[in-house]
């Protein structure tokens, strides 16, 4: 139902009895006609009854008038600009806001590039054997992964500089070692890709 149709059937109705039921006026109406009729405050709760009354309110009965005698120049005045504030909102680039029901009619924004140096979770496991480098209280540390525990922690092995706490390391605390002769040590400063 148009806004017109549904303003003509609550005009008539308020002419005849303006007191009506919840579930007649949604049947006569639609879902979304009752939604508008709503929203519009053309129906409001009627306490003495527990239904519903077309509105008695002067200036919302005014506008119930209007809206069920409009013409179709005001239709298409009403679509028009409707149309143009449709085409500003898609120049805004607003994601989630668009002409249609559908949904959003903006393409999907860029995605932020991935890091130049993936996390082991993202390729493949770390394998026993492995040479890894984790990061400890902004200090980097080369590790050999000696064995996986049955939850999937690392169990890691260091040289002469460890970290100072001992402890089991998740994959994505991990991160692939290009050069298994370089080893950093602690004190070195923590590569920006292992914060």
């Amino acid at each position: 139902m148009t806004t017109q149709e549904i303003a003509q059937a609550l005009w008539t109705r308020r002419q005849q009895n303006p007191i009506v039921m919840q579930g007649e006026l949604q049947a006569q109406l639609g879902g979304e006609g009752f939604a508008e009729a709503v929203a519009n405050r053309w129906v409001v709760p009627d306490f003495d009854t527990g239904g519903l009354t077309v509105t008695l309110n002067a200036a919302q009965a005014q506008d119930l008038q209007q809206a069920a005698v409009k013409t179709e120049a005001v239709d298409t005045a009403h679509d028009a600009a409707q149309a143009h504030a449709n085409r500003q909102l898609m120049e805004l680039n607003i994601p989630g806001i668009g002409a249609g029901s559908g949904g959003s009619t903006m393409p999907n924004p860029p995605r932020p590039s991935t890091p130049t140096a993936p996390k082991m979770s993202q390729t493949k496991s770390p394998q026993i054997g492995d040479d890894v480098m984790v990061a400890e209280q902004g200090k980097s540390f080369t590790g050999k992964v000696q064995s996986v525990r049955p939850d999937g922690r690392y169990i890691l092995s260091f040289g002469n500089t460890k970290p100072a706490k001992a402890r089991d390391y998740t994959a994505n605390e991990l991160r692939p070692v290009a050069n298994a002769n370089v080893s950093v040590g602690a004190g070195a400063p923590v590569p920006s890709n292992v914060a």
